[in-house]
């Protein structure tokens, strides 16, 4: 699987996919289960300054998304995943999280962060197989870890920054996407 930067160009496509998802998906992702005039204004404030957009085009529609948000500091950045209901379970969240920890691995963030709902099981399970701390805050988890440059694997996503030298993510972490 590969995946894209995605960029302003890119907005339609993003927009698509958030209004494909569910309510309860919705409330997964953006902890409210927003309406689609919500999203539409949610895409319409998407900056590319802020927020590193990544995501998985199959036949000229994206069918998952990553969103890296720039937290209060370089050291920090926090993401957030969405995948088609008809793409799930096939490893594509799995392959989105290795992406992003590439990504920010070869950005130069020291930690990447999540918020989880409680009753996001699917997601609970993906940071944990990525060795994230998940410790419960109040009723919902606070995903977080460290982020270190690692040596890809064989059939691993390709890293945005590649161009630039910087390896992707793999490794005997368990942070391969096979």
């Amino acid at each position: 699987m590969t995946t894209t930067p995605l960029t302003p160009d890119h907005l339609p496509l993003i927009r698509d996919h958030l209004l494909r998802l569910s309510p309860e998906d919705r409330r997964g992702r953006f902890g409210t289960p927003l309406k689609d005039a919500g999203i539409e204004a949610y895409v319409a404030r998407l900056d590319p300054a802020r927020i590193q957009l990544i995501g998985r085009i199959e036949h000229g529609a994206l069918v998952a998304l990553t969103e890296i948000f720039l937290e209060g500091d370089l050291a920090t950045c926090e993401a957030a995943f969405s995948v088609d209901p008809d793409r799930r379970r096939q490893g594509l969240g799995r392959a989105m999280a290795t992406s992003a920890l590439g990504h920010a691995a070869a950005t130069g963030f020291a930690r990447m962060v999540m918020f989880i709902q409680h009753a996001n099981t699917p997601m609970r399970e993906l940071v944990r197989r990525h060795a994230f701390n998940l410790p419960l805050e109040d009723s919902d988890y606070h995903a977080n870890r460290p982020v270190e440059l690692r040596q890809p694997c064989a059939g691993e996503l390709p890293d945005i920054k590649a161009s630039q030298g910087t390896a992707p993510p793999g490794g005997p972490d368990g942070l391969a996407t096979a």
